[in-house]
């Protein structure tokens, strides 16, 4: 049992990394405007968050992703 939740775990955390890297690859561009756009004014930047939050239902993924966009560049 325990070795099915470090597997998961482990898992998940893989995918995250590999998500946060391709996103970081992609940020650029298009997709660097609009986040940029989005998180102009910190009311909007808040409802952006809590509506990623709500449809990914993790908030360990968003915070994961932001993080990846920002080192991103």
């Amino acid at each position: 049992m325990l070795y099915k939740l470090l597997a998961g775990t482990s898992l998940l955390l893989a995918s995250l990394q590999l998500l946060k890297y391709g996103l970081g690859q992609g940020a650029k561009g298009h997709a660097r405007h609009l986040i940029e756009r989005a998180a102009s004014n910190p009311y909007a930047a808040f409802l952006w968050g809590t509506l990623a939050t709500a449809l990914v239902q993790s908030s360990t993924a968003v915070t994961v992703l932001t993080i990846g966009l920002v080192d991103g560049g």
